[in-house]
This record gives C-alpha cells, sequence and structure tokens, in this order.
C-alpha cells in the first residue's frame, strides 16, 4: 500500500466517523445537538445517522480490503456515486440557499441569520440542513418503499 492511498483511506475514516458521530457527541461549532433533539427523536436520529453512515462505511470497509491489490470497478462506482451524492447533499440544503436562493419553505439565509462570527450553523432551532435532510429522507423511503419515516 502506498502513501497516497494510505492518506485516502484516513481521509475516508473521518468521513465515516464525522457523519457517524456529528449529531451524538459535542463537536463545537460543528454540531448543534440541542436543535437536532429539538427536531427529531432518538430513534428517528438513530435510523438516519445508520442510513447515512452506511455507503460511506461500506466504501471505507472495501477500501482498506482492497488497498493492496487494487480497487474493483465496483468500488470505484461506488466512491464516486456516494461522495458526488453527499457533495450535491450539501450544496443543496446548505451553500445553495446561503448563497443564491431561497429554500423549499421560502426561507432566505442571509448572514443576519447567522451568529456573529459563525458560518456554521443557523440561529433557529430546527435548522435548514435538519428539514432538508429530513425531507431528502422521505423521499428515498418512499422510492424504497419502506415506512421509517
Amino acid at each position: 500500500m502506498n502513501w497516497l492511498i494510505g492518506t485516502f483511506l484516513v481521509c475516508q475514516l473521518f468521513v465515516v466517523l464525522f457523519i457517524a458521530l456529528h449529531d451524538w457527541v459535542p463537536l463545537g461549532k460543528l454540531s448543534n445537538r440541542p436543535a437536532i433533539r429539538a427536531a427529531d427523536t432518538r430513534r428517528r436520529l438513530l435510523w438516519v445517522t445508520a442510513l447515512s453512515t452506511l455507503p460511506y462505511a461500506i466504501g471505507f470497509a472495501a477500501s482498506a480490503y482492497y488497498a493492496a491489490t487494487g480497487f474493483p470497478m465496483w468500488l470505484m462506482y461506488l466512491l464516486w456515486i456516494s461522495y458526488i451524492a453527499g457533495f450535491y447533499g450539501l450544496l443543496r440544503a446548505w451553500w445553495v440557499p446561503y448563497l443564491l436562493l431561497e429554500d423549499r419553505y421560502g426561507a432566505r439565509v442571509t448572514k443576519s441569520d447567522l451568529p456573529a462570527r459563525t458560518l456554521s450553523c443557523r440561529r433557529e432551532t430546527e435548522s435548514g440542513l435538519i428539514r432538508s435532510t429530513y425531507v431528502f429522507m422521505q423521499s428515498i423511503s418512499r422510492r424504497l418503499s419502506c415506512s421509517a419515516f
């Protein structure tokens, strides 16, 4: 295993741990646990955390397994699709509404909506990120015909 693959695995591990833990452990300005607790029940939060962590955990485990021999094509597809979907979710939930548009709920996000000297969270109790993630998870649930939400 060369240094580039090792660095890639460390970055993947960081992503998996962040996605799995950011709603559960205090991470300073990177998490808003009271808002999350107000918006979701513990059961729903556990379900959403497991569902959002799963593709990245599978990708990390498979990457670690195939690190010495080379990644098969299915793993490359999984990694590209999961990280593009994650980037799309990040843009859709935060950056596009913040920089350009009104979000689906008609709330315009501006710097005045944010606490002073931080861009990491919104002041409102139920953040747009939580709402957008919930709406996204509901649409996936309907497509998969499951009743988790």
